[in-house]
């Protein structure tokens, strides 16, 4: 008896089109492990492109796409941008010290010369998201250099920020 058998293809089945929530998810996934606001706000202006002014996380971009991963990680940068605006300057003052000690490894002398070179250059305008408005802008700017400011000062009298 001779069988007989489909004929091989060597084509792929179409992929279906990536559901937007999809790529939410992922950036959601990522963020969320991220603990502190400011820390996620951070996160999420390094992965914004100096150049282009894009968003971009080349693993999530080989799943989702460029487009779709610029989209969804500059919704969730603005997203961030305004529950840290929302949040209480007590709490903001904790974040950016917790985030400064742990970018130093705890040694006061480095955390001294981050808090110096964030207030020289600027460093926290960075993480103001392209479409934020000029109010925002301003208060964002303000509240960071007060805090940095008040760190510097908290470093220098007690020993640690």
């Amino acid at each position: 008896m001779t069988r007989v058998f489909p004929p091989l293809t060597h084509s792929m089945p179409a992929q279906p089109p990536f559901d937007p929530r999809s790529t939410s998810d992922f950036v959601d996934v990522a963020v969320g492990q991220i603990t502190p606001t400011f820390g996620k706000l951070a996160f999420l202006a390094g992965l914004r492109r100096e150049n282009s002014a894009r968003y971009d996380d080349p693993l999530a971009a080989l799943v989702y796409g460029k487009d779709q991963v610029d989209a969804v990680l500059r919704k969730k940068h603005r997203e961030i941008f305004y529950v840290w605006l929302g949040a209480a300057l007590v709490t903001q003052t904790e974040e950016v010290a917790e985030y400064l000690a742990v970018q130093a490894d705890g040694q006061n002398p480095r955390i001294a010369q981050l808090l110096q070179h964030w207030i020289q250059y600027k460093l926290y305008v960075n993480l103001i998201p392209d479409d934020a408005s000029e109010p925002e802008r301003g208060l964002f700017s303000s509240d960071l250099r007060a805090i940095l400011q008040l760190l510097q000062v908290r470093l220098g009298s007690t020993g640690e920020a």
